[in-house]
């Protein structure tokens, strides 16, 4: 998952870094200074938003992002989680012929 942040350092400076979670959900942000900041999921395609939660050094919870996060200097924020949720298959099997239901039907995935 691509998760963005940007803000404005203590000393004015614009700050936008973008970085990827690794397998198991994780991501860090490296050399900031304290300041205000956002960050912001991108959505990953093939699932659903799931819930988001806020990390311990608190900010403004939206949908897909977490905003007014206060960052002092030599503050660690940590938890700041952004939820997905797979997805699913679901429908009625047809059969091409006189194009009738079929129950008990096992219908198959392929990819293309």
């Amino acid at each position: 998952m691509t998760l963005t942040l940007t803000g404005v350092d203590v000393n004015g400076n614009a700050v936008a870094q973008t970085v990827q979670t690794d397998a198991s959900g994780r991501y860090t942000f490296t050399q900031l200074f304290a300041g205000v900041y956002t960050v912001t999921e991108t959505q990953p395609t093939n699932y659903n938003d799931g819930q988001d939660k806020l990390g311990d050094n608190g900010g403004v919870l939206g949908n897909d992002g977490v905003s007014a996060i206060n960052l002092a200097g030599g503050v660690q924020a940590t938890g700041y989680d952004f939820g997905e949720r797979g997805t699913t298959v679901s429908g009625t099997v047809w059969t091409r012929r006189r194009q009738r239901r079929r129950a008990g039907c096992q219908p198959m995935l392929m990819a293309s």
